[in-house]
């Protein structure tokens, strides 16, 4: 317990006022402790001391604290004065008596005399009214005490490290805290370092690992501590080495088990043109843990990207690590045609994120077979063409706008079915080609924003600063559509200033309400899609779902972005009234009809679900039913399991009866009815795989008349049956088939290879954005091998962090 606590009053039958530890102190006549005056001394003072009841003077305020029933001798202190001295004991506080003053201070024998009736702060030395009847409250409110207790209760909830506690704790004087601030605001001027970088927890070690040094051993000079940047270098290829053989060991048992996925891709730095091969790994490991390790990134030097080439490559890397069988490991990629063919045998998980990406792209015609699409524009008179394509490499070919003839076109896509692929933008609808261009408008305009400076304006009268879109991520073009929304009326008076206000002409804001409600729940998916800490793949089928009812429906569209606003607590021009009959008045415009419709049949047509879908989506337990699902998916995924319980079983099977011989073949005690003997580890189906291979005379040892055929109980009926709180589980699944493992051992282990596998390759594209914050402008000629280095070490420090 902490100093500044109290204990319940202890009265003595000499000393009728109760005694008092922590902060507090009885006064004495100097504000220090008397010399020669021991904490034994000022203790047995307290319980021995006789005090007079006629000196009780007035009370003061109260305060509130925590008791302990153990003194703290060595707080404590007294006032002691001369007993010639006169003391008004009605006083609120007494004179305390200056270091000038020290001979009034003691008795005629020598010794301090306390003065009764007050006690005073060990720190700030303010003085209260103490006595039998005053008691302890209004000393606990004072303002030590209270600092005190809240520190206490905040440090008691951390456990005390060895560092914190041979840490001395000092207070630098004035002049030697401005030394150190001088030096580190030189240091950030001069070599044009960021704020940031003094809170950085990597630097603040190093610091506090050269200052214990320094208390070791003396003034030791830094030069003599700090090593050159070669020897730091060098010294970084042998850590990166270490940090891959911990990878390597780390990756043996899911590797063995089939519980490693692997998702490759390719990189190419902006500075020198080097291309990459980059890897991420995900695994669970034999506690049920998720795991993500950016294993590799390293120069791709093969002739050209052929499949070929690919495989030869990933197989020579992945092998340094221990992975030499790519059939044992699940492989997520996106569709590139040299990783299809490439991996053509090995059953690829594609990633979802960038199905969903190139689904929005067509959708909205910007993939790159429409290069050549022509817009209709009767009313525009704002930017050129070309300034709007700009922005867009998808339509760089766009030309000077053409009349063209009018065409009777359905708004409805259901009947075109066969053609949504293939249909060209200008035979759409009017109004769903107002709303293609009103995206390449919000482009440009962005484009023109950023080029302009204009963002520091708009933030300044209240708007928020316009996003940047680019041509590989839809989710950014949301983002940038969504900034554009919510700062309509702050743009529109800036431009209108710059006599601008033509790029505003074709960007109506009620339309671009209606694109970003559309894309809405699109950017909300591919957010939970892509979270790297935890198993993704259950939710793909849920969020497939959610897509085709929102694109079938207007009014279910409506409904699931009202909701999910009000749980962000985000506003939309719905929630101006969100008032039910408002809802149901709220018309869909025929372009995003269109849109809406087109988006339904593309995801149809584009998105093929896995039976790995849903083999993960039944194996967490809040979505086993399957809800939303036709009869044929549910028995098809039943199916699915079975057949991976059954190959699952063969494989420990086949495992068992090889250590079952080799445990025979070692054994001393061997009989010649060893041959006849029932082996306990086999089952059923190796009984009948047995007797095909018999010979005729040995069905005479069978009896058929008590022959029964035993079968194991279904765990999938058993776990469809049990029930199941996730709350038990913090929702975490993993942890659900940790603590199942001995009810469900086969579907424990399926259940862990499966939900090792990611739903997105976002890993490996998150590595590469790390890689472009190393390879900077500032040090764009680090060596590619030095590269790979920094991000094992960097990965390795993260699993240890983790773990």
């Amino acid at each position: 317990m902490e100093n500044h606590t109290y204990s319940s009053p202890l009265l003595d039958k000499k000393n009728p006022f109760p005694a008092v530890s922590g902060r507090f102190r009885w006064p004495f006549g100097r504000q220090d402790d008397p010399p020669g005056l021991s904490s034994s001394t000022a203790s047995s003072s307290l319980t021995s001391s006789s005090f007079s009841s006629s000196s009780s003077p007035p009370n003061s305020s109260s305060i509130s604290t925590s008791t302990n029933t153990n003194t703290t001798s060595s707080s404590i202190s007294y006032i002691y004065t001369s007993p010639n001295s006169s003391t008004n004991h009605s006083s609120p506080a007494p004179t305390l008596v200056t270091s000038s003053d020290t001979s009034s201070n003691r008795n005629e024998k020598g010794n301090f005399e306390r003065i009764f009736g007050y006690a005073s702060c060990h720190d700030c030395k303010k003085t209260y009214v103490y006595n039998s009847n005053s008691g302890t409250s209004h000393l606990k409110q004072h303002s030590c005490v209270l600092n005190q207790d809240k520190s206490s209760r905040t440090n008691s909830m951390k456990q005390t490290t060895v560092e914190q506690v041979l840490t001395v704790q000092k207070t630098l004087t004035d002049d030697q805290s401005n030394v150190v601030k001088d030096l580190i605001a030189g240091w950030i001027c001069t070599d044009i370092r960021p704020f940031s970088i003094i809170e950085d927890n990597g630097l603040r070690l190093l610091i506090q690992e050269c200052i214990r040094l320094g208390s070791l051993y003396g003034n030791v000079d830094v030069n003599d501590m700090l090593r050159g940047r070669t020897t730091i270098s060098n010294h970084i290829y042998k850590l990166a080495n270490w940090s891959r053989s911990q990878m390597k060991l780390l990756l043996q048992e899911p590797f063995e088990n089939r519980c490693l996925s692997i998702s490759p891709d390719f990189w190419t730095d902006k500075y020198r043109q080097i291309s990459y091969l980059g890897v991420t790994v995900t695994f669970v490991d034999s506690d049920y843990h998720y795991h993500t390790i950016d294993l590799f990134c390293r120069p791709f030097e093969e002739p050209d990207k052929s499949s070929t080439n690919v495989l030869i490559a990933l197989q020579a890397e992945l092998a340094s690590f221990g992975i030499d069988d790519l059939f044992k490991v699940t492989i997520v990629c996106d569709r590139g045609a040299n990783f299809l063919k490439a991996f053509r045998y090995h059953h690829p998980i594609l990633c979802y994120a960038h199905r969903l990406n190139n689904i929005l792209k067509r959708t909205f015609f910007q993939h790159s077979e429409q290069s050549s699409l022509k817009l209709l524009s009767h009313t525009y008179d704002g930017s050129s063409c070309s300034e709007v394509c700009d922005d867009d490499d998808n339509l760089n070919n766009i030309s000077k706008p053409k009349k063209n003839k009018k065409k009777k076109l359905t708004v409805s896509v259901r009947d075109m079915e066969e053609t949504a692929m293939t249909i060209k933008v200008n035979e759409i609808p009017t109004a769903a080609q107002y709303v293609i261009k009103t995206i390449l408008e919000c482009k440009s305009l962005a484009k023109y924003i950023k080029k302009s400076g204009l963002n520091k304006e708009i933030k300044a009268v209240g708007g928020n600063a316009i996003h940047q879109a680019t041509n590989v991520r839809w989710l950014s073009l949301i983002d940038l559509l969504e900034s554009m929304r919510t700062s309509y009326t702050q743009i529109k008076a800036i431009l209108s200033r710059r006599k601008q206000q033509s790029r505003l002409t074709i960007i109506s804001q009620n339309l671009l309400d209606d694109i970003v409600r559309f894309l809405k729940p699109f950017k909300s998916i591919m957010k939970i899609i892509q979270a790297g800490s935890t198993p993704t793949l259950y939710l793909i089928l849920p969020c497939t779902l959610v897509l085709r009812k929102v694109c079938n429906s207007f009014e279910y569209l409506l409904e699931h972005v009202n909701k999910h606003q009000l749980v962000e607590g985000e506003k939309s021009p719905l929630e101006n009234n969100v008032e039910d009959d408002a809802l149901r008045q709220y018309e869909e415009g025929e372009g995003i009809q269109y849109i809406r419709e087109r988006s339904l049949i593309l995801l149809s047509n584009m998105l093929d679900l896995d039976h790995r879908y849903y083999c993960a989506t039944i194996l967490h337990p809040d979505y086993r039913t399957l809800r939303g699902c036709s009869t044929e998916e549910k028995v098809a995924c039943y199916r699915y399991i079975r057949e991976q319980l059954k190959i699952m079983n063969e494989e420990t099977s086949n495992n068992d009866v090889e250590l079952q011989k080799n445990k025979r073949i070692k054994s001393s005690h061997l009989s010649i009815l060893d041959d006849f003997k029932d082996d306990p580890e086999a089952t059923d189906d190796d009984d009948e795989h047995s007797s095909d291979n018999d010979d005729d005379d040995e069905d005479d040892f069978k009896s058929t008349e008590y022959s029964l055929s035993l079968t194991k109980s279904d765990e999938l009926n058993k776990y469809l049956g049990m029930k199941v709180d996730m709350n038990e589980y913090s929702s975490d699944v993993l942890l659900f088939w940790k603590r199942n493992t001995d009810e469900f051992p086969c579907l424990s282990k399926l259940a862990r290879r499966t939900h090792s596998i990611p739903a997105t390759s976002a890993g490996v594209e998150r590595q590469f954005s790390t890689a472009g914050l190393i390879l900077s402008e500032r040090r764009n000629n680090l060596d590619p091998e030095q590269l790979d280095n920094i991000l094992s070490i960097r990965a390795m420090e993260i699993i240890n962090a983790k773990m």
